[in-house]
């Protein structure tokens, strides 16, 4: 099974408001959901990136 379709029967069984949107709008609100999160995970990556080179270049050995 995939993992939408799982999250879609969870969110069908306890996710109050989710029942009353259609299969195709569900998809899609996961969809946008997974995407949303993927970018913040990238954007946190690359302040770390950010804040290590910056302190790797202002520490002089």
């Amino acid at each position: 099974m995939h993992v939408i379709e799982k999250l879609r029967d969870i969110w069908i069984r306890y996710g109050g408001r989710f029942n009353s949107l259609s299969p195709y709008e569900l998809d899609e609100f996961i969809h946008s959901a997974s995407i949303l999160v993927l970018l913040g995970g990238v954007l946190a990556c690359m302040v770390t990136f950010l804040v290590v080179l910056n302190n790797l270049t202002s520490n002089s050995f």
